[in-house]
């Protein structure tokens, strides 16, 4: 169910289903794989092209005499050669055909709300509330967000996170709340027996930073692994226990957890990449981690996270040709959006004699932190940040 509602394309059956197919929006057509299948002269003059599985993946089209077919196709392509699930967390995206569809263009996207409803066993709790969208070119879009309850009392309990901010709790109270609420109400499944129950929750907590809690509710969940778990989930669960074992600094606990992940699944991107970036930080097993990483990088050869992490292992390994092969490809598919790829490029260019190139990456990287254009999931330690600055005021590589 988790993956049928969160495919764009699929879901829509679903919510005709409960009697709701007038509330979505209009499409001109779906479930296509390839650019070629887009008919253009059928299409209106305005028209929207969403992936199915992933987020952050819409080509928006405001003017057809305007279409740029080559960018088009070239970010179609890269849709379907990123599985989404792999790094974002959530592996009912990794179930999710890559496919996309092209729906209505909504106007004045900026000024319009989103209200994400979050439902327990069926009943809405809370509302996540989007507004205030600011375009930022080819980047991620800056956005205001707010908790509410079900009363439209506000939440304080949003934090700024890149261009993500948190609002001052004073949204007007939608006129047709009651309704919207009415519409959320779905007919979900709930097993507190189930593995998928202690692997939401434990990543509900891990996102929060509770990773004592979260460890508790994994370590809870390891006791609900047997031979008929679906194996997928088995694998992801230890790959985030793994996560979580390595934020805590318990990297051999970390590890394990990996070992026990690959088991279930060898194939796991998520943990082969994490797995070898983690042994390459800590200059160990170099050779294993390289194997591991390579491996990722012949499944998604355009997913920037992957080739930057092949990239700092083949650096850590004193091979800063090659390293800059895959550096650079990484800055290609989507990598000078993230200061850590711009970081390593800069690492990379010293190392090979050019301290001029490497100290305008560093800067490019540190200018990205202090404008809160970081694309990365995590944010820069204080002492991530000192590192950098201390890398451009000596014009020179700094150990980590």
């Amino acid at each position: 169910l988790a993956a049928s509602c969160t495919d764009k394309y699929a879901v829509r059956e679903y919510v005709t289903n409960k009697g709701l197919g007038d509330i979505l929006v209009p499409i001109y057509g779906g479930g296509y794989t390839r650019f070629e299948d887009i008919n253009l002269t059928e299409l209106p003059d305005s028209f929207a092209i969403k992936a199915t599985h992933g987020c952050k993946m819409n080509y928006l089209v405001p003017d057809k005499s305007k279409f740029d077919s080559e960018k088009c196709k070239k970010e179609i392509q890269r849709w379907m050669d990123t599985t989404y699930g792999t790094y974002s967390m959530e592996p009912h995206y990794i179930e999710i055909p890559h496919r996309f569809y092209i729906e209505k263009y909504l106007e004045k996207a900026d000024q319009l709300v989103d209200y994400k409803f979050h439902c327990l066993n069926g009943e809405p709790q809370f509302v996540l509330t989007c507004s205030n969208r600011k375009s930022n070119g080819d980047k991620a879009m800056q956005v205001t967000l707010d908790l509410f309850d079900m009363d439209w009392k506000p939440i304080p309990e949003i934090v700024s996170s890149g261009l993500e901010h948190p609002g001052n709790g004073e949204l007007p109270k939608p006129e047709n709340l009651d309704e919207m609420i009415r519409i959320a109400k779905p007919a979900l499944e709930y097993n507190p027996d189930a593995l998928e129950f202690y692997y939401y929750l434990g990543i509900a907590y891990y996102q929060k930073e509770d990773t004592d809690e979260a460890l508790n509710v994994f370590m809870r969940g390891i006791k609900q692994i047997d031979d008929k778990s679906d194996k997928q989930i088995a694998s992801d669960f230890y790959a985030i226990l793994g996560d979580i074992y390595h934020t805590k600094g318990m990297n051999e606990e970390a590890y394990a957890a990996y070992d026990s992940s690959l088991v279930y699944n060898p194939d796991n991107i998520q943990t082969l990449n994490n797995y070898a970036y983690f042994l390459s930080v800590e200059r160990k097993n170099l050779d294993k981690a390289e194997e591991m990483s390579y491996r990722t990088i012949k499944a998604e050869p355009n997913n920037d996270t992957y080739l930057d992490t092949y990239a700092w292992i083949l650096f850590e390994k004193g091979k800063y040709t090659e390293a800059r092969i895959y550096i650079e490809q990484a800055l290609k598919n989507g990598g000078e959006k993230s200061w850590v790829i711009l970081e390593h490029c800069g690492d990379i260019y010293y190392k090979l004699g050019d301290a001029v190139k490497s100290v305008e990456f560093w800067k490019k990287a540190d200018a990205m932190i202090s404008n809160g254009e970081n694309t990365e999931t995590t944010l820069p330690t204080e002492k991530e940040k000192q590192r950098l600055k201390k890398k451009i005021a000596l014009k020179k590589y700094v150990e980590e």
